[in-house]
């Protein structure tokens, strides 16, 4: 009889934290469903606006910025995340330490930003590139970092509404320009872009620090192996970011700015299908953060999100190659050649989904080495490959060495897991002397 009580218990706990899980995913779904309606609207405009050229040289330069902005910071938001998620009384001094990082990285980097970007686009004025670097570099990662904090205390849903107010603000630019700039090209657009990056960080953090209560602390001294983690939480999230980013970089510089203009659109429209699959990592990494620190709250947990994230994955890729022509009756004639591109990219979609999931799961498990690992290799063959392709097959070869790389990635990082698990049922499996 008891034995059936504690049953009936834990079948009522299982089904109470899957009932959390299912209902925080849905709520950060909204959140993101509502980021991505605005980002569309913000894609679709600047496109319009601007031309494929004019989209694709802002894709490629934001997304070049993107990639080293994601060392600002020097990994600490990051670790301050993965701290906090397991112990909450730890937050002031982790905030004080990120915030530390976020100042001594971000003009160096900001400068190499410039630099990089004047050697690989010598045609780019260099106040764009500043404006760029500023608004990329220097900017935007402190809204990752206070989502991160909201993120670190179970506050999922103010974490999923930071970007949205990111991108209403990158909405508004664009229609600053429309407005009041008529005939602006993309030299006028980055300074109003920068602009309302720096009014919706300072009301996102404002309110942050509001909500949880930061207080002005000295941050204690890192140590060198504090700062050693932080550094490979730095390659982690910069690695991340630029598998998403670098793509529209290396279609600029290897393809021109018309195929980066219509790879970057067919991209972001394959990746909008991707939202479900994004909510349910986002609300489900506290808990992953605390797998990895020996807390097992649900045991099932990762074959689940791997079963829900691959069948979704293959039922939205369906979707992304039955719409794609809505691309053409949204941004006009000047992107006729994106509905292919999009086309081949319903493939991306289930691999994207698999992928991004297995990156999430490795960061919590504290498998950060063998991500670093991973996630450079592709970023080299990914390099390689466009390199190679889209000078000879223009926009089809970027979709090609997206989809090859993404393929790639996905294996290595599942293979890492397999392998944990199966070291780790060995282990369980032994018989006690």
């Amino acid at each position: 009889m008891h034995c059936a009580a504690a049953n009936d218990d834990a079948m009522a706990l299982m089904k109470l934290r899957f009932g959390w899980l299912a209902r925080n995913t849905m709520y950060v779904m909204v959140w993101h469903a509502t980021r991505i309606a605005s980002q569309f609207a913000w894609v679709i405009l600047l496109a319009r606006t601007l031309g494929a050229s004019g989209y694709g040289a802002f894709s490629g330069l934001a997304g070049l910025a993107l990639a080293v902005g994601g060392f600002s910071g020097m990994g600490l938001g990051l670790k301050m995340y993965q701290d906090v998620a397991r112990d909450a009384t730890r937050f002031q001094h982790r905030w004080s330490q990120a915030s530390k990082g976020l100042v001594w990285s971000v003009i160096p980097l900001t400068s190499l930003y410039v630099a990089l970007a004047g050697l690989m686009f010598n045609s780019v004025h260099w106040p764009t590139l500043i404006a760029l670097g500023l608004a990329e570099v220097m900017v935007v990662p402190l809204t990752t970092q206070v989502a991160f904090a909201y993120a670190a205390h179970g506050k999922v849903l103010h974490a999923a509404a930071v970007p949205v107010v990111t991108s209403i603000g990158r909405l508004t630019a664009v229609l600053q320009l429309l407005l009041f700039f008529p005939g602006g090209g993309l030299s006028t657009y980055v300074w109003l872009h920068l602009m309302m990056s720096v009014v919706t960080t300072a009301v996102i953090t404002l309110r942050c620090r509001r909500d949880l209560s930061i207080v002005a602390t000295s941050a204690p001294r890192l140590s060198r192996h504090e700062v050693g983690i932080g550094l490979e939480f730095s390659a982690i999230w910069a690695g991340g970011v630029a598998m998403s980013s670098l793509d529209k970089s290396f279609a600029l510089r290897w393809g021109g700015a018309s195929v980066a203009g219509n790879y970057s659109v067919a991209q972001r429209f394959a990746s909008v299908a991707a939202i479900p699959v994004e909510a349910l990592i986002s609300a489900a990494m506290p808990r992953l953060f605390r797998a990895g620190d020996g807390f097992s709250e649900h045991p099932r947990m990762i074959p689940a999100l791997a079963a829900a994230s691959a069948g979704y994955g293959v039922v939205a890729g369906i979707a992304v190659w039955w719409g794609a022509g809505v691309v053409l009756w949204l941004l006009g004639p000047d992107f006729a050649a994106t509905v292919v591109a999009v086309r081949m990219l319903a493939a991306y979609v289930p691999v994207y989904c698999l992928r991004v999931l297995a990156a999430h799961i490795l960061l919590g498990l504290g498998e950060t080495r063998w991500r670093i690992f991973a996630e450079a290799i592709a970023l080299c063959v990914m390099g390689a490959l466009m390199a190679w392709r889209v000078p000879i097959s223009g926009l089809s070869g970027a979709a090609q060495a997206l989809i090859a790389t993404e393929l790639l990635l996905a294996a290595l990082l599942w293979m890492r897991i397999a392998m944990r698990r199966s070291s780790h049922s060995g282990r369980h499996d032994e018989p006690k002397t």
